[in-house]
């Protein structure tokens, strides 16, 4: 039997998982301590001291342990980025690179870099350098141009991407058209 103990953590004491998870192994059960607030109550720190992590973190690890949980925050990918016109899209930020890749024919993340970013705001993150502002046009190689047009200071939320078409050169200019 395995057990998802899922409770608060101090380095010193014994409350939480640090009070549970000990029992429960000496009657052999395998325990996976998972910890949603780490904190430090050593008297020789005079104050509390430690991280709260949030909903989606310990969602996250929950997932990565017992696989894909369904729940009220979960939406459908397609559904996070719609066309509006012939070359115009709006984006929820949360979108997966991979999404957008295969809905617009591009490669946004070369293989070398897909370890930089999972989602567009992500990414617009990463090439900007810092969380742009509404208004704010941000362009790719690729052609696109990703418009803000809700941020926050932590975060970019929705973006509208242009897709530009590539300038024709001269040799596909001159294209044979008699068939």
């Amino acid at each position: 039997m395995n057990v998802l103990s899922i409770q608060s953590h101090v380095a010193y004491g014994h409350v939480g998982n640090a009070s549970a998870v000990f029992p429960m192994q000496r009657l052999g059960v395998e325990v996976w301590p998972i910890h949603t607030v780490q904190f430090s109550n050593h008297t020789g720190y005079g104050s509390w001291k430690g991280r709260v992590f949030d909903g989606p973190a310990i969602e996250d690890l929950v997932e990565e342990i017992v696989g894909d949980i369904s729940d009220e925050h979960d939406t459908d990918e397609e559904q996070l980025i719609k066309r509006q016109d012939d070359n115009i899209y709006v984006a929820d930020a949360r979108v997966h690179i991979s999404v957008v890749d295969k809905l617009l024919g591009v490669d946004l993340l070369p293989d070398e870099e897909e370890d930089e970013a999972d989602t567009l705001g992500g990414l617009i993150f990463e090439m900007a350098g810092r969380v742009p502002a509404r208004g704010e046009i941000i362009k790719h190689g690729s052609g696109l141009e990703f418009e803000i047009l809700q941020s926050d200071a932590r975060r970019v939320k929705r973006i509208r991407v242009h897709v530009k078409k590539p300038p024709i050169s001269a040799d596909d200019g001159a294209a044979d058209t008699t068939g």
